[in-house]
């Protein structure tokens, strides 16, 4: 299990991106976390709680894309 929540991190870290307008990439990291998240409560029969993740990182992603901007030049 901690090798998964490692490697997680470090997917993670690898999709966030500093450029001089900011950071990008931040949505990205989240998701790969909470993809994990939902792949170690399905490997160990936790179905409530991947059913539970699935759905609220679906609505969070939706409702999040409303106050996304994309000014990125």
């Amino acid at each position: 299990m901690y090798g998964i929540i490692t490697g997680m991190g470090f997917i993670g870290g690898g999709a966030i991106m500093k450029n001089n307008s900011g950071v990008n990439g931040t949505a990205s990291a989240a998701g790969i976390w909470l993809t994990g998240a939902i792949g170690l409560s399905v490997a160990y029969a936790r179905y409530e709680i991947a059913i539970v993740l699935s759905a609220m990182g679906f609505l969070i992603f939706q409702i999040s894309s409303f106050f996304k901007h994309d000014d990125i030049c």
